[in-house]
């Protein structure tokens, strides 16, 4: 496993046959790639709950939780391809011990070991006494009472506003107690939408520091009812000069909204976009897993780049992709306050740290709400053959999609294959740019002697004519026979006419 850090400083991990490829950073979204070797400053833990590949962690992260005593000795890290005890790497108390109360009384194990119980003799009959009823007094008229005085009415009053305020307290931390109980925590994550970092703070919980662009979770904040709370926003300003010295930057101007009254509800997430600056994307994935795209313009692509022509249906098999695509956006919504109630939040990141430990069952497909709330409005969208960086306001994105054809002649007498041929589409300052990598076949060098070599296909589209060629690459042992070099053969493509 490779562990590595993204910009926006969380811990990522991935699988070492990933190298070279890029995965999305849970916390800020954004396409990380994935490096040739782990970096230094984070490690791969696993805890009790964890998934089967453990989570990445900073090293100052787990430095904290060592301190703080959220980790064992017990607990596991990927040290040098293996799993060791967290307390070999680092000085931990050993867990506590269970002490047996010599003084409890011992529990019969056998029913056979108790002895039988003496029975009594029983009461002899009693003959019952009738009772005479006791008559009620008639209520007489009560007496006149005397009016209260204005100061036993105020007294009176301040009585009653003591004791509806003491029970209006009370059912206020019973409630969040209750909730706390039944695993019911609220989530908010807030969107920095302003043009400076920040640092946030809602009730009495700490400050949270959130760069620009980025954005900050308040996880498991508990409320008795559905409320609103307030949360202030603050630019988050250098620290303070040390005695003698004289600040040289100006003071940093207010931000604006400064504070706003964030909607809470029991068991839901609140997502807080500041001024409505942020603009989110509403989605319906439920139609993601079966979609797929099966054209004639695919398979006449696939042709196209097999046999060696110009691969003239590619343009439209792109706009395909982005109809495709297209399909599942909904809308655009800029509100202030989202809510889970509304939408799903899976695409947001949010990390619950009670709701990893909670016994409750997750909820099933139909108690969620139908519709997905995505930020930033720009998504990665993987369907069955293919994927998009699909953004509903620009179609010069990245995209691929898998060929039905699975062998290619780059060349007289050469073929190479592949059992998924997946051809990306890309625009640079060039143009329309196609790539295609991962092929297998032979090739022949000058003396006809045959090599096994790793094919790639590229073709660019400028100006309305289209660029192709193969490149061979493969590895021929050196005149001094102490290493390898590389060849690299290029075998024009696209020439070929109908």
């Amino acid at each position: 496993m490779l562990v590595f850090k993204c910009k926006c400083g969380n811990a990522c991990s991935a699988s070492d046959n990933a190298v070279g490829n890029k995965i999305v950073c849970p916390q800020c979204q954004e396409d990380i790639p994935v490096p040739d070797a782990s970096d230094a400053d984070c490690a791969l833990i696993f805890c009790s709950g964890d998934p089967d590949g453990g989570h990445p962690i900073t090293l100052l992260n787990l430095q904290h939780k060592i301190n703080s005593g959220e980790l064992h000795s017990f607990d596991l890290i990927w040290q040098a391809n293996n799993w060791l005890p967290l307390g070999e790497i680092y000085p931990l108390p050993p867990p506590p011990e269970v002490y047996v109360d010599d003084s409890l009384p011992e529990l019969a194990l056998n029913f056979d070991d108790l002895p039988a119980v003496e029975g009594f003799p029983g009461l002899p009959n009693r003959t019952t006494k009738k009772k005479s009823r006791i008559r009620k007094a008639r209520p007489g008229k009560s007496a006149p009472s005397e009016p209260q005085s204005l100061r036993q009415k105020i007294w009176q009053v301040l009585r009653i506003v003591a004791v509806l305020a003491i029970l209006c307290w009370g059912g206020i931390r019973g409630g969040r107690i209750l909730n706390f109980i039944l695993k019911k925590p609220s989530n908010i994550l807030v969107i920095n939408t302003f043009d400076r970092d920040l640092r946030a703070k809602i009730m009495n919980y700490d400050w949270q520091e959130c760069i620009k662009s980025g954005n900050v979770v308040f996880a498991d904040l508990y409320v008795a009812l559905p409320c609103r709370k307030k949360m202030r926003f603050e630019p988050l300003t250098l620290p303070a000069p040390a005695s003698g010295q004289e600040t040289t930057t100006p003071a940093a101007e207010p931000l604006s909204p400064a504070s706003l009254r964030v909607p809470l509800r029991p068991n839901c997430d609140t997502i807080v976009n500041p001024g409505g600056r942020g603009i989110f994307g509403v989605y319906d994935f439920s139609q993601l897993p079966e979609l797929t795209l099966q054209t004639p313009e695919l398979r006449n692509l696939s042709r196209e780049i097999a046999e060696g022509r110009e691969p003239v249906s590619a343009s439209k098999v792109c706009q395909q992709i982005q109809e495709l695509a297209a399909e599942l956006f909904i809308e655009k919504r800029t509100d202030e306050f989202f809510s889970s109630r509304d939408f799903r939040t899976d695409k947001l990141g949010i990390n619950r740290a009670a709701f990893a430990d909670s016994g409750q069952a997750p909820k099933s497909p139909s108690e969620l709400p139908p519709l997905s709330l995505a930020y930033p409005l720009q998504q990665n969208l993987s369907f069955k053959n293919g994927s998009v960086r699909f953004d509903p306001d620009n179609e010069r994105t990245e995209r691929t999609i898998m060929l039905t054809s699975k062998e290619f002649t780059p060349a007289k007498g050469l073929s190479v294959t592949s059992g998924s041929p997946r051809l990306s589409f890309r625009y640079d300052g060039h143009g329309l740019r196609l790539q295609m990598t991962g092929l297998k076949g032979k090739v022949l060098d000058q003396n006809k002697k045959s090599f096994d070599a790793d094919w790639n296909y590229e073709a660019v589209l400028q100006t309305g004519k289209w660029s192709c060629k193969w490149t061979a690459k493969y590895r021929v042992q050196s005149p001094d026979k102490r290493k390898n070099d590389e060849v690299v053969l290029t075998f024009p493509a696209g020439n070929k006419k109908k």
